[in-house]
């Protein structure tokens, strides 16, 4: 999944603060942090090596520096690969969407949007308007929600071409997509944040039709039943809401935590009542001792 990151710095600062390591692919924590020493820091191959070395080593129950040594050098090295990440929000314009809504067919529209956004995020990354696309076909159709046999995508495509939306690319070697329905010049007509790009399909659909909402879990758009307020994946079996929500674990109220925060498990006044409970047990555990050696 393609990963649409607007403010780079805040979270990987978040995710230094919370001293957050990801134990199912450290080498994306890495990645991160190479980045963060390069871009914000400002540091030197060297120094940006000590640093991650001394983070992981304190953060990670997994790490070993003979182990990672290579993916460091090698993610200090890649640093600047991508171009460092910073966008306030994508602007669509009236004159893209009604380009798109002309085509009068759902599953063409969402595919249109997608590779639309996709490309206005890059142009926004770059600060220039390269207008190109370069997302791969499997993540054009699972972006958009559009079920279709592996066999046929390539050839429902074409109407992309029909409709000049797109230039024709005339070497077999080259990827993606040459957007030709940019309008940045027309008036604004939607504003998407980094929430709409985890559900760009739902995103169209609800400029088009309305009734979707956003996951107060995740972020994401979904299509409540009744007064639903979390998406599918983030209700369990008893509908308990997960990610960025926890329940209290004394009250059972709806507590919203950090993205890296693996430790809070109780509200404010849980908490602080819990806290006043460990407080009077460590006084009394000390007030026994002072008192159990005044006797002897």
């Amino acid at each position: 999944m393609k990963d649409y990151v607007f403010n780079e710095k805040k979270d990987i600062e978040d995710m230094i603060n919370a001293n957050f390591v990801d134990e199912n692919n450290p080498t994306n924590t890495i990645k991160m942090i190479a980045r963060y020493n390069h871009y914000v820091c400002q540091l030197d191959k060297d120094q940006s090596y000590n640093v991650i070395n001394d983070y992981m080593r304190k953060n990670c129950s997994s790490y070993s520096e003979v182990g990672y040594y290579t993916a460091i050098q090698g993610c200090v090295k890649d640093v600047t690969k991508r171009v460092w990440r910073d966008i306030s929000q994508v602007i669509i314009t009236k004159k893209e969407l009604d380009t798109i809504k002309a085509l009068n067919d759902d599953r063409q529209e969402k595919l249109a949007f997608v590779l639309l956004a996709d490309a206005k995020y890059e142009n926004a990354c770059k600060d220039r308007n390269v207008n190109y696309s370069n997302i791969s076909i499997p993540e054009l159709y699972r972006q958009a929600r559009v079920t279709m046999p592996v066999k046929d995508r390539n050839m429902f495509l074409s109407f992309l071409y029909d409709n000049q939306l797109v230039q024709r690319n005339l070497n077999p070697d080259s990827s993606g997509f040459k957007l030709l329905y940019i309008y940045d010049e027309d008036e604004t007509a939607l504003l998407l944040s980094e929430n709409n790009y985890k559900e760009l399909a739902f995103t169209y659909m609800n400029w088009k039709y309305g009734g979707y909402k956003e996951c107060r879990g995740c972020g994401r758009l979904f299509k409540p039943k009744g007064n639903a307020q979390y998406c599918k994946s983030c209700t369990k079996d008893n509908n308990n809401p997960r990610d960025r929500f926890i329940k209290c674990v004394d009250c059972g109220e709806i507590v919203e935590i950090g993205k890296f925060d693996n430790e809070t498990c109780r509200c404010v006044d849980c908490k602080s009542q819990h806290d006043k409970i460990i407080k009077s047990q460590q006084n009394k555990r000390a007030y026994q001792v002072k008192k159990k050696k005044k006797i002897q």
